[in-house]
């Protein structure tokens, strides 16, 4: 008997006796009057078994033939040997003409040892971390690759800037790719319009950190580092998306709320989208923006000297060694040095390479800039493309080329570029 039944036994065995009134008894087991006599009349003829359940020990009325079970089985043991429950459920269905339910399927090949039941994950409790008090102190950063325009456009990543007293949305900037060059890009937008922030907390993405091992440990610092210490910036790094959840939540409510106002603005492209962030900010913090516990605003406005340097300050460094000619290679492009009267200072010494946001190319020796002239370039080189590059170019040579159709072979294909077709090599070798 179950503890229900139990109860329920023990009322009515009061009541046969003459201990306890019907009407109270029904109160008590907050069944009807009539239902307490029907369940007296069974115990006085069945005794206190009569009170279980009936259709305890029967088979369901719902369950499946036997022989249906039987054939489900064999080909389980055939021909879908191996298949998951879903699949299996689906081609026996498609296949075989058996309808059967994908979690009945499921635990009768559990039951059968032809599957292996997957344990529950028990997530891991993270607890909120307080806000900071003021508004500036703290800036968490993070990239959203997304269809961001639908069917409309290919897939890029929103470089999105949050605050973490306010939960104020402060950046979203658009580029093809999450790369050094558009961290740059937003980080100098950001600065020339909110000013320069105490903190940043970012995850560890390639930009932001060297994650390769040298000697047993990781050495050096990325560009993006070096541009932090020059604006005197702290530079956190989260070791869990948990982390830095505000920035986190406010992926997923741009990916709801920002594709929408896209669709109704019928804005397609990465540009139209960068000019259309200034106005949504706007309303998106004058509606969701919260009061920071101090009013004090922690952003430094950039000094005068900054401001002049910032170009330098925002451009990527990297160090080259000049030949025997006076030229030094750099991005696959030859460039030669006109200083004549330096050849022999010059020769076989290093060289600092100076690429600004604008894809401008300066050289400078000693602090001194060098005069340069481009020489020569190889138009069959192509740079090797990263894995989410390579899925940006898939989807934007699936939306914007036209699709051939074979006619001889009745399939479809793409045609990709020299460089796609060359990484998609190396990938595969």
């Amino acid at each position: 008997m179950s503890k229900t039944e139990l109860d329920r036994t023990i009322v009515i065995g009061q009541v046969v006796a003459k201990q306890l009134p019907q009407a109270k008894a029904a109160l008590m087991l907050g069944l009807s009057t009539r239902q307490v006599t029907r369940l007296v009349r069974r115990f006085k003829r069945e005794g206190p078994h009569a009170l279980c359940h009936r259709g305890r020990g029967k088979p369901s009325h719902r369950q499946y033939p036997k022989d249906l079970i039987e054939k489900v089985l064999a080909h389980l043991r055939t021909t879908y040997s191996g298949f998951g429950p879903t699949l299996a459920a689906e081609k026996l269905k498609e296949q075989a003409g058996l309808v059967v339910s994908r979690e009945w399927l499921r635990q009768l090949m559990i039951q059968e040892g032809l599957w292996q039941a997957k344990t529950k994950k028990h997530n891991k409790i993270y607890y909120p971390r307080a806000r900071r008090a003021r508004y500036g102190e703290l800036v968490q950063v993070d990239g959203s690759h997304h269809a961001w325009f639908e069917d409309r456009g290919p897939k890029c990543v929103a470089l999105v800037f949050v605050d973490d007293a306010t939960s104020r949305l402060l950046q979203v900037y658009f580029c093809h790719t999450e790369n050094l060059q558009g961290y740059l890009e937003a980080l100098k937008r950001y600065v020339l319009h909110w000013g320069i922030p105490q903190e940043l907390y970012t995850d560890k993405h390639a930009v932001f950190t060297v994650n390769h091992m040298r000697g047993g440990e990781q050495k050096g610092e990325t560009h993006f580092a070096k541009t932090l210490k020059q604006l005197n910036i702290k530079h956190h790094l989260a070791n869990t998306p948990q982390a830095k959840g505000r920035v986190e939540r406010m992926n997923r409510v741009l990916q709801d709320r920002l594709i929408k106002e896209f669709r109704l603005n019928n804005i397609s492209s990465i540009r139209d989208a960068n000019a259309f962030m200034p106005a949504f900010i706007k309303d998106y913090n004058r509606r969701f923006a919260k009061p920071a516990q101090s009013p004090e605003n922690r952003h430094l406005p950039l000094t005068d000297d900054q401001r002049l340097s910032l170009d330098d300050i925002f451009a990527i460094e990297e160090k080259r060694r000049v030949s025997k000619a006076l030229t030094v290679q750099y991005e696959n492009k030859i460039y030669a040095i006109g200083q004549v009267r330096a050849i022999r200072t010059l020769r076989k010494r290093g060289v600092t390479v100076r690429k600004y946001l604008n894809q401008n190319i300066k050289m400078f020796f000693d602090g001194q800039p060098l005069d340069i002239k481009l020489l020569e370039i190889d138009h069959n080189y192509k740079a090797p493309l990263s894995r989410k590059e390579l899925d940006i170019q898939l989807d934007y040579n699936h939306i914007t080329q036209q699709i051939n159709k074979d006619n001889n072979r009745g399939h479809f294909y793409f045609g990709l570029t020299g460089s796609l077709f060359s990484c998609v090599t190396t990938i595969k070798s």
